[in-house]
């Protein structure tokens, strides 16, 4: 993957009023063993983030996103129990209509300018798809916890763009800084909207479905993505219960970016219970970032590895 070094860093305007210069992963290294000081933080800045890009599922929601969800809902409870291979024509279509509407709706702002869209750098259709799919049947989310947590990945995914953007990164956000600010900011949010139990079934889904993903389009490279979006959902059961029953599967299965992920999920949730205040997340991120905090994939040794199947457990 592309790992781009730092750059002079420019100001930009994010929910904070501070905001952490980035080191390179070599100067990173040598400055965790110092204290962090004033030196660390850049002078206030202002918001250009509106509060619509805040409003969550328990204040401001298209309707049709919930009817969307609860339409397939009903649909997917008398397919679930089938295999792929058992699914006829007609199921088909309607369950290839039923992804797109949803999913276009997640991908799009709604009648009320509020954006529903879960994290899309290296997500597929289909990803999203066995995600859906697993996480209506299986995972024991409610139509507002799924739509609760695509809302919070907005503003997550706008503060990682800025953090990138103010860094020398372009629109690159992953595998740095700004991705363990987006994942870490997603989970806190969640954590604090929904609970960490909540926050975390429905990011360990989302690892989770990325691996089914690369899995239904290896192993079944002849279907639909409808298709494979039930093959998929099928295996993260499997994946999540021997991921978290043996370091080795756990190690063979998870390349470093989800490591880097796992770990900063957790880290979100774990500081979404301490006394922040509602959305300031980037207050706990930086507090975090010299001391619990992934930065780049290239960096995560043994210890991180090690620390990612112990929270992924």
């Amino acid at each position: 993957m592309l790992i781009l070094s730092a750059k002079k860093v420019t100001a930009v305007s994010i929910l904070v009023a501070t905001i952490l210069n980035v080191p390179t992963y070599a100067s990173a290294q040598e400055e965790k063993i110092k204290s962090v000081t004033d030196a660390v933080y850049q002078e206030d800045i202002t918001s250009e983030l509106v509060d619509s890009d805040f409003d969550f599922i328990s204040e401001a929601i298209d309707s049709s996103a919930i009817q969307a969800l609860e339409d397939y809902k009903v649909f997917y409870s008398n397919i679930a129990l089938k295999d792929y291979s058992e699914l006829t024509p007609e199921e088909i279509d309607q369950m290839t209509v039923h992804l797109n509407k949803i999913i276009s709706i997640l991908d799009s702002h709604n009648e009320n300018g509020n954006l529903i869209q879960p994290m899309g750098y290296d997500e597929s259709a289909l990803s999203k798809m066995i995600e859906l799919n697993y996480s209506l049947y299986n995972s024991g989310l409610s139509t507002l916890d799924i739509l609760e947590g695509a809302n919070a990945a907005t503003p997550a995914r706008k503060a990682g763009e800025a953090y990138a953007l103010a860094h020398g990164w372009g629109t690159t956000t992953w595998d740095n800084p700004a991705d363990a600010l987006r994942h870490f900011s997603w989970n806190f949010l969640m954590g604090q909207r929904i609970g960490v139990i909540t926050a975390r079934s429905i990011a360990d889904t989302h690892e989770a479905a990325l691996v089914a993903a690369k899995r239904a389009m290896a192993e079944m490279p002849g279907l639909s993505k409808t298709e494979q979006s039930v093959y998929g959902a099928a295996l993260i059961n499997d994946i999540i219960t021997y991921t978290r029953a043996s370091y080795s599967s756990f190690n063979a299965t998870f390349n470093n970016s989800s490591i880097m992920d796992i770990n900063n999920n957790s880290q979100g949730r774990k500081y979404s219970q301490r006394s922040y205040a509602i959305d300031d997340y980037m207050a706990a991120f930086n507090d975090a970032y010299w001391s619990d905090i992934e930065w780049y994939d290239t960096g995560v040794g043994t210890a991180d590895r090690e620390r990612a199947f112990g929270v992924w457990q």
